[in-house]
């Protein structure tokens, strides 16, 4: 029985600690020890960015201050391109100051940076197109980053409580704005929607209390602004209201839906509010923090 028992514990350590690493190979770049997995082997070589281990704290040491991204790597005498940054690779490298990454970047996965809570500035460059869910949550002193053009949908919580975020461009390819996209985004003060945007989750810009401005294309065929209030091109449904809006509004006899988070935050607005009778639903949250 005992020598059964050595031989299972020595079992479950060769499991765990093949399974602790997330990583194929580690590399020096810039002064910053990163780690890579390979997504092909074969021709063109790929690899994509990870933490250092598979759960967390997700790093033994987590980098620190400007955080380099290479265009390629090399490993057994192979250059590997670096073509994504996988989940979880920054999550909560709290120490983070800065973020370049390389010309070959694709996608860049769920909380791939989440709780980044000192980066002040990320540069995307424009080959990326895909953004996972919470990718930048939580970096709460960012302040400068760019959304390339490519990208197509702002995914759930992408930039959630990112307090310090003041200017932001949505380009024109962005067909999709997910809810909690800009949740709590304090410092917003206005947002652009390009004409290619279809769907807008209400819950999108949920508690952005400065954010008083919302600018539309002039061909935009789903939606309508007015006074500082979205509604759907045909004016039935009440999506958000801006949250930094001041005074008292009134909402058209032509709505029938008030959309979940609609006036959520919205803690400068006066009343009377009136409800005309031609409204037939009120979603959840509705009026949530209406101070």
């Amino acid at each position: 029985m005992k020598i059964i028992n050595i031989f299972l514990t020595n079992i479950m350590v060769i499991v765990t600690c093949s399974t602790l690493f997330a990583y194929d190979f580690s590399a020096n770049c810039t002064g910053q020890k990163l780690y890579f997995n390979i997504i092909s082997d074969t021709v063109p070589y790929t690899v994509e960015v990870t933490s250092e281990i598979t759960i967390e704290p997700y790093y033994n040491n987590k980098p620190t201050g400007s955080i380099q991204i290479p265009d390629s790597v090399m490993y057994n005498g192979i250059t590997y391109l670096v073509t994504g940054i996988g989940e979880f690779a920054f999550f909560e490298c709290d120490q983070i100051t800065d973020i370049a990454m390389g010309n070959h970047v694709l996608s860049i996965m769920r909380y791939a940076f989440a709780f980044c809570e000192k980066v002040t500035t990320i540069y995307i460059p424009e080959t990326v197109t895909y953004f996972g869910y919470g990718t930048f949550c939580d970096c709460m002193e960012l302040q400068n980053i760019n959304i390339p053009n490519g990208i197509k949908e702002i995914s759930n919580s992408l930039f959630s409580e990112c307090f310090k975020l003041k200017n932001i461009r949505i380009p024109d390819s962005v067909t999709t704005i997910n809810n909690f996209a800009f949740f709590g985004c304090r410092s917003l003060t206005s947002l652009y929607i390009p004409d290619a945007t279809i769907m807008i989750y209400s819950a999108a810009f949920s508690e952005c209390i400065q954010l008083d401005t919302f600018l539309i294309g002039s061909n935009n065929k789903s939606y309508k602004i007015i006074e500082g209030i979205l509604y759907t091109k045909n004016m039935d449904t009440l999506l958000v209201c801006a949250a930094g809006k001041k005074g008292n509004i009134t909402i058209p006899n032509s709505v029938k839906i008030i959309d979940a988070y609609a006036f959520s935050g919205c803690s400068k607005l006066t009343g009377p509010l009136v409800i005309p009778n031609s409204v037939t639903y009120i979603w959840d949250h509705a009026f949530k923090l209406c101070t």
